[in-house]
């Protein structure tokens, strides 16, 4: 089960978006290494991260 489903707390939702915008700083400082371990953690919860020209996008796969 997603850990973002119906019923989902906001602890976890801010949990994820923290990760996202860290993610997103480590990658405007180029340091890739620390963007991708973010990126598998998040994968490993079900999240998909899409970049896009206005900023990181997340949808929980079910």
């Amino acid at each position: 089960m997603s850990p973002l489903n119906r019923g989902e707390s906001e602890c976890t939702r801010d949990h994820v978006s923290s990760l996202v915008e860290q993610r997103l700083k480590f990658r405007r400082e180029k340091n890739y290494e620390q963007a991708d371990i973010i990126k598998r953690e998040l994968l490993d919860m079900d999240i998909s991260l899409a970049d896009t020209k206005d900023g990181t996008e997340f949808e929980i796969q079910i």
